[in-house]
């Protein structure tokens, strides 16, 4: 996410108090170089693994199957024969790299503990009129994974791979094209039944109704994936979901949210579609998506409570944002939105201090220039500001150097409170309370804010009065009446009791009228 141009800061010591929505907006003669994250899909974030074991890393036993027949029904065979002679075993089936294995009327059924590795092999509908999905996930299901291959559905109204109830599915570095429905379709266990854990990465899906589309899933992952040429490139009604770095061109809608919740959409490119990002669903999160060139829209909201933060609209959408959702939060970045109705935002950033009227809906606006000065005098005329117009957004344009005064960065709080009652002497510092309220009166205790507290003679020999009648024993009052440290950190000095006993003359004087600080030490009272 962008940083802003200053900050939205909350000061401690009540600097810069922001109420209600202000921007501090710092454009400082030199800026030190700002690093940006990117919006859009970067490189590939699929990472592939290095471990040797499928599912348990000691006492797993994996059988391998290699087909070397490029029959369907001679794999399928094989499969059943394999998983009849080990019934709890992880198979690894391996098909014959170039061949094309054709489905007519069944088709390719994995189950459980079952890992299909397709590469180089081409899976293929006989004709259009197929009625059945080229593999099938057999319902209930869990731990089933199919890597590489191509996927031909020609035309055929089914799908390439399709789970109509499972857990734990991984599809990899698939390409599936001309499927008259879904390249890929997997159904979990529901939206609150966790660890489905179905993961699409790195496939590429083309000329078909949808590309991707999974649902009634937790903990969905689509990533690195490439879906264009689609009626809708990713398909999604679940919650908890990432959709991360896809790119999404050339669809009716790239990535279509179509219901679920807490989804998170981030960093996809989502170019010349109808419509780039379709958000429905529930406390979703869009994100740093790249978006443009959508004839439609190049996002359209029609969920409720979704944020929509730091996404970039580039050239040639037809509309940036079509606004029709309920309680979104919207954090426009680069150009503005229209989103009336919304907990809209549009910050002005350091690369981009715009003058747009609406910062925040129902606000005004109101610019505030500084050149070099304090920091005090910034904050009274802040305050000003903000006082003036109470229902605006103040942008505080800070230009220059500002130096925070003596009394704030170099003073502790005592010396700000007690200005008359400072003596600086060298590396020495002293409080002079000859000035205090009463002259019956003793320093009792010295808090850390730099507030003093007085108690009367008589209290401090009362609080050190032994009710024992040991009143007389001189190591007893020794340790009783010793004079307390008055500490001191680079920080702040904490507070301690400093009551002297009023009989000791030398420490009575010293408590009355000098307590001697001096820097990286304590000081007796």
């Amino acid at each position: 996410m962008r940083k802003f141009a200053g900050a939205m800061e909350q000061f401690h010591s009540g600097y810069i108090g922001l109420r209600s929505v202000s921007i501090l907006t710092m454009a400082f003669a030199l800026l030190a170089a700002t690093a940006y994250a990117k919006q859009g899909a970067v490189r590939a974030l699929y990472t592939v693994p290095n471990m040797a074991f499928v599912e348990q890393p000691s006492g797993e036993t994996v059988i391998t199957v290699n087909d070397t027949s490029g029959s369907i029904a001679t794999l399928q065979t094989e499969i059943n024969n394999a998983r009849n002679a080990n019934p709890g075993n992880v198979i690894v089936i391996h098909l014959l790299r170039g061949a094309i294995y054709t489905v007519s009327d069944a088709s390719l059924t994995l189950s459980s503990h079952e890992c299909l590795v397709a590469e180089g092999a081409i899976f293929q509908a006989a004709n259009s009129s197929i009625t059945v999905p080229l593999i099938t996930i057999a319902s209930g299901s869990t731990n089933v994974s199919v890597a590489g291959g191509t996927f031909d559905g020609q035309g055929a109204n089914i799908q390439a791979i399709y789970a109509p109830s499972a857990a734990r599915v991984n599809i990899d570095k698939v390409v599936a094209k001309n499927f008259g429905s879904d390249g890929v379709f997997l159904n979990g266990n529901g939206n609150t039944a966790f660890d489905n854990e179905m993961t699409v990465t790195r496939a590429d899906v083309s000329t078909s109704a949808v590309g991707i589309h999974i649902q009634n899933s937790t903990q969905t992952t689509f990533l690195d994936n490439n879906c264009h040429d689609n009626g809708r490139g990713i398909l999604v009604s679940a919650a908890w979901a990432n959709i991360a770095n896809n790119t999404c061109h050339n669809n009716i809608t790239g990535i279509d949210i179509a219901g679920g919740s807490d989804n998170i959409v981030a960093n996809n490119t989502c170019d010349n579609n109808g419509t780039g990002i379709h958000a429905g669903g529930t406390g979703g999160m869009i994100v740093s998506n790249s978006i443009g060139g959508n004839s439609v829209a190049g996002i359209s909201s029609t969920g409720t409570s979704n944020n929509f933060i730091d996404n970039l609209f580039t050239a040639g959408n037809a509309g940036n944002f079509i606004s029709n959702g309920t309680s979104d939060n919207i954090i426009a970045y680069q150009s503005p939105i229209s989103a009336s109705g919304e907990n809209y935002f549009y910050p002005p950033l350091i690369d981009n201090q715009h003058t747009e009227p609406t910062i925040v809906n129902g606000m005004g606006r109101t610019d505030l220039t500084i050149s070099s000065t304090t920091i005090d005098d910034v904050q009274n005329q802040y305050n000003a500001a903000r006082s003036a117009n109470p229902n605006n957004v103040i942008v505080l344009h800070l230009n220059g150097t500002f130096t925070v005064g003596a009394n704030i960065e170099y003073q502790r709080p005592a010396e700000r409170n007690y200005p008359d009652q400072l003596v600086d002497q060298g590396q020495h510092r002293y409080f002079n309370f000859s000035q205090r309220p009463d002259p019956h009166l003793h320093l009792r205790r010295y808090s850390r804010w730099g507030q003093f507290e007085w108690a009367h003679r008589d209290l401090c020999q009362q609080r050190f009065h032994d009710p024992g009648g040991r009143d007389d024993d001189p190591e007893l009052r020794r340790q009783l009446l010793a004079p307390q440290r008055l500490r001191f950190d680079p920080f702040h000095w904490r507070h301690d009791a400093v009551c002297c006993d009023p009989v000791h003359d030398q420490q009575e004087r010293r408590a009355r009228n000098l307590v001697a600080v001096k820097p990286s030490e304590s000081a007796l009272c």
